[in-house]
């Protein structure tokens, strides 16, 4: 693939379980080496990679962090974008779905979670694709998958 990896991570100062930027990070990591290519049929060249990292971002808009403004400025056709889970957007459900649609509709990438390991997919409108991982998240969590 010809894309650039771009990896967003984001940790918030409040909340209960603060999700620490290394943890993030690794997670990210293992998805492009090893679930990416397994599960999804995506190879991705490490010489283009960029992190894009809000620490410590909280309770503002996702527009507003200096990281996600950067990453979706410079995402391009062709890059993917690979973060945690959709809540590392923003936890408002409107403004997630506005900002996956940026990403992927208008900007042209291809976007992955880790958590649950998912494909937001092109076709799909947002708002469904923010239900199906919301379902899946809490199915994962309640020992199905």
């Amino acid at each position: 693939m010809s894309g650039t990896l771009l990896i967003y991570l984001r940790s918030a100062v409040r909340s209960l379980y603060r999700d620490p930027i290394e943890a993030q990070r690794e997670e990210c990591l293992v998805l492009v080496s090893m679930t990416l290519p397994e599960r999804f049929g995506v190879q991705l060249a490490w010489a283009k990679r960029r992190e894009y990292v809000d620490d410590a971002a909280t309770d503002r808009s996702c527009l507003r962090r200096p990281a996600m403004s950067s990453l979706i400025v410079d995402a391009q056709r062709g890059d993917v974008v690979v973060m945690r889970d959709l809540s590392r957007i923003s936890r408002d459900a409107d403004e997630r779905s506005a900002t996956v649609k940026v990403l992927i509709v208008d900007r042209g990438t291809r976007l992955f979670t880790c958590d649950p390991a998912a494909e937001v997919f092109r076709r799909m409108p947002s708002w469904i694709a923010m239900s199906c991982f919301t379902v899946l998240s809490q199915l994962g969590e309640l020992g199905f998958s």
